[in-house]
């Protein structure tokens, strides 16, 4: 089958590292926009904590980028060959919380997004 190079630009991300489930075998870093030659077809992203993000991409027979619209909020590239995965700002104010450390954990979206 056919393979196009698609452009994958995940330089605004906070982890270091991501891979494509199945696509790839090693580890690929975010700093620098990535070229990664793949066929037609439905992607998973697995960012470098080892959890798969709660979107996926398309691959079109044209050789370009496609995804749901519920992910236009952080992703950008449909209809072309750079899929750009720019996260979400996020602002903590730990300053009221006792304690000496903080948390974190990302939330599903999947349920909204069956929900739609």
């Amino acid at each position: 089958m056919i393979e196009f190079p698609i452009h994958i630009d995940t330089t605004q991300l906070v982890n270091r590292v991501f891979q494509i489930p199945g696509n790839t075998t090693d580890w690929i870093s975010t700093r620098r926009v990535q070229i990664l030659s793949l066929e037609p077809g439905r992607y998973n992203f697995q960012i470098g904590s080892g959890y798969y993000a709660d979107f996926t991409f398309t691959v079109t027979p044209k050789g370009t980028v496609d995804y749901d619209t519920a992910f236009n909020n952080f992703l950008s590239g449909r209809g072309v060959q750079t899929h750009t995965i720019s996260g979400f700002e996020v602002t903590l104010d730990a300053r009221c919380l006792s304690g000496s450390g903080v948390y974190l954990t990302i939330p599903s979206i999947d349920k909204t997004i069956k929900e739609k």
